[in-house]
């Protein structure tokens, strides 16, 4: 169980890491659903963070290619 909840809480990191804003996740058919409750809960317990809204303005609009350099926060919006 213990490994199944560093590997929720590191599969989680390492996607926020990369700026992701949605991440689908496959997994075996194999795989008890009591143990991917406990990946499933890691998952949600690692994304979970504190923020304070704020009145952010935007500097200036430019013509960005990667949409992940605008994000303000590194929670994942879907799973």
């Amino acid at each position: 169980m213990t490994e199944l909840r560093n590997l929720g809480a590191l599969t989680c990191q390492q996607l926020q890491a990369k700026k992701s804003a949605e991440a689908e996740i496959l997994v075996s058919s194999k795989i008890k659903p009591d143990n991917m409750g406990v990946f499933w809960n890691s998952v949600y317990l690692t994304n979970y963070e504190w923020t304070l809204k704020s009145n952010l303005q935007e500097e200036s609009k430019k013509e960005v290619e990667d949409e992940r350099t605008l994000r303000t926060s590194k929670l994942l919006d879907s799973f």
